[in-house]
């Protein structure tokens, strides 16, 4: 699979950041079991970027309570992130991401956001690089003293869903084993 297209400006530092990254055929072999402890959640509904973060991170401590032993101080790890540069894509996709004590090696859920019966999406506050309305978030926490292949995970993930479309193939899965199917086809 090839390399995904230039971003715009906006997202030249995520950019940046995966384009050191092996390229997906090299790097699903290490990374995808870190995926398998990850929370898939098909019907994912938040009204705001705060509130969307809260309750993936909660999620994620309630499978995952080895991995994340402070849920506040994760979900603050990722706003402040999220403050310092917005980390919505374009397509629908957001990558928010955190590093902080609490976090035991890496944990992440990934959300496939109901945005029916909304006119504007159901998470009007995340702003995407083209404008389109957040149907996808993969939250990634890892901790900030422990070396973890926290970036290669990230490449793996964003190469998953932009090469072939795959943005597009996710947002059919109806359940968390289509979803985690999806990711173990990835070539």
């Amino acid at each position: 699979m090839g390399e995904a297209a230039p971003q715009a400006s906006g997202d030249s530092a995520f950019s940046r950041m995966i384009s050191g990254a092996p390229t997906v055929k090299a790097a699903h072999e290490g990374v995808r079991r870190y995926l398998r402890g990850f929370v898939m959640l098909p019907k994912f509904r938040a009204n705001s970027k705060q509130e969307a973060v809260e309750k993936l991170v909660a999620e994620i401590a309630a499978v995952n309570p080895h991995h994340v032993t402070d849920v506040a101080e994760a979900a603050a790890a990722v706003l402040k992130r999220e403050e310092s540069m917005p980390t919505g894509l374009d397509h629908g996709i957001a990558v928010p991401h955190g590093r902080c004590a609490s976090v035991n090696g890496i944990a992440g859920a990934v959300a496939i956001v109901d945005n029916s019966g909304t006119a504007n999406g159901c998470i009007p506050d995340y702003e995407t690089i083209d404008n389109s309305p957040i149907s996808i978030i993969v939250l990634t926490l890892s901790n900030d003293t422990q070396p973890t292949p926290y970036l290669k995970l990230m490449g793996f993930i964003s190469r998953a869903l932009r090469a072939d479309d795959g943005y597009a193939r996710l947002l059919k899965c109806k359940t968390p084993e289509e979803m985690r199917k999806f990711f173990r086809k990835v070539k």
